[in-house]
């Protein structure tokens, strides 16, 4: 029963962080992964975050060090003056990730201690689900959703165009067609549009 209550207490602090627009990872005093919001969760599953025999790791071997040195930061020394902040880059955009020690550790069983939280962010997240919303409520391609982000990244349909590696004659049809299902005449409309409530 007191073992139901500590997960308890875990899972409302990574629901808290999840309410927040955060993904969380707990990790016990040997940085193995032992819990996750639903927001890490999801990081894990579409590959953006990655484990190795329990462990997150980035596939680019400076930036796994600096996140193995966070994470032994806070083993090493559980207060609030440890830990850190990074980016990792994925194929999907940047994650801010944020590693500090977990406060309410003593009060776990040994065995399943959390010692470390990592908190990460996902500055383009809420952005790619309203799109993901948009696509299947209007039929927007999947380039056609790559050149609604581009524009609201870069600001301009060339700029646009040049990131995605496609002619500015490309960019300007699929646009075309994003105005007509969606039914907008104008970029700021759309940019707007993609933009509410995020």
């Amino acid at each position: 029963k007191m073992i139901g209550q500590f997960r308890g207490l875990a899972r409302s602090s990574l629901d808290v962080l999840e309410l927040s627009g955060h993904g969380a990872v707990l990790l016990d005093s040997r940085g193995v992964v032992l819990d996750c919001n639903d927001s890490g969760h999801r990081l894990f599953e579409e590959g953006r975050l990655r484990q190795r025999h329990g462990r997150i790791f980035c596939a680019d071997p400076a930036t796994n060090r600096q996140l193995t040195r966070l994470i032994a930061l806070c083993l090493q020394a559980p207060d609030h003056t440890s830990g850190g902040r990074m980016q990792i880059t994925t194929p999907q955009g940047v994650l801010g990730l944020h590693c500090a020690p977990y406060p309410g550790g003593l009060l776990y069983p040994a065995g399943r201690r959390p010692a470390v939280v990592i908190m990460v962010s996902d500055p383009q997240g809420r952005l790619r689900r309203r799109l993901t919303g948009l696509q299947q409520r209007y039929g927007l391609t999947a380039a056609e959703v790559a050149l609604a982000l581009a524009l609201v990244e870069t600001g301009s349909r060339k700029a646009a165009a040049d990131q995605r590696g496609v002619s500015d004659a490309t960019a300007r049809a699929q646009l075309t067609s994003i105005f007509d299902k969606i039914g907008v005449r104008k970029q700021t409309d759309l940019v707007r549009l993609l933009l509410a409530d995020i």
